[in-house]
Parts: structure tokens; sequence; C-alpha cells
């Protein structure tokens, strides 16, 4: 299955240490069968939230890092050139501007979204599954 997965899901992997949310995101995140895919664009959120997520998390700089790292090894970036295309779209579909990135991705890429924010839902053309829904399709 392939996903473009959203900062939301990764804000959680790290955020909600010990949580059951947690155990799913992280269960669905490192699942054989999931294939994970995000703008670039994620990458620049986090890294400009980096002092509110370890500040949230507790976690040093050092393990911040290791995070990205990890998260670099998994989750293949889509070029920007690769949706520019697919962006006047999304940008129309997306109720927040800062999303149209990652609708754009998955309308490129023909597949859905994994978010956990609900707004995503609120546009009618792309499937968006939340970490619930997931946990439920891949583990039922």
């Amino acid at each position: 299955m392939k996903l473009v997965v959203d900062a939301s899901v990764l804000f959680a992997i790290i955020i909600s240490k010990g949580r059951e949310l947690r155990g799913k995101v992280l269960d669905i995140f490192f699942h054989e069968n999931v294939d994970l895919f995000a703008p670039m664009h994620l990458f620049s959120e986090l890294a400009e939230h980096e002092e509110r997520i370890r500040t949230a998390s507790g976690f040093l700089k050092t393990d911040f890092d290791a995070f990205l790292a990890v998260l670099s090894l998994r989750i293949k970036p889509v070029l920007e050139a690769e949706i520019e295309q697919y962006l006047p779209e999304a940008m129309k579909l997306s109720p927040d501007p800062d999303d149209a990135p990652y609708l754009a991705a998955a309308l490129s890429l023909n597949c859905t979204v994994w978010s956990d924010d609900p707004h995503f839902k609120k546009q009618p053309k792309i499937r968006v599954y939340s970490t619930r829904e997931l946990s439920r399709l891949l583990f039922a």
C-alpha cells in the first residue's frame, strides 16, 4: 500500500511517547506492506518545528537528529518537480494551503494520504486514512 504520510503522523510518533497511538503509528510506519512517501515539504516542516517537537517530547537534539535519519531511510521523498503540475489542483482541494504539497504528492503517485488531521478529509478527491483506520485495515 502506497501512502503519502502527513507531518501530523510523524509528530505523533515523537510526542505521544508511551501512549497507545504511538504503538499503532509505529506498527504502520514499519509495516512491510506499506510504502511511505512525502513531499520534501515534510522535512522542512519538521525542521521548522524542531524546537517545539523536542520540547514536547523531551528528546535531546541528538535523539531528534537520529529520528530524522530513520525517517529519511523509511520515507521516499517526492521531489517538488514531481508534484509541481499537481499543485494547482491540490491548492483548490486543500482547506489548508500548507497541506497542498501532501495532496499534490498523492495525486502524482495516485495513492492515499495518511493523516490524523481531520481537515484532510474535507476534500472529496483523495482517500485519507487516519491511524486508527489504517490499523484496522492492516491488522484486522
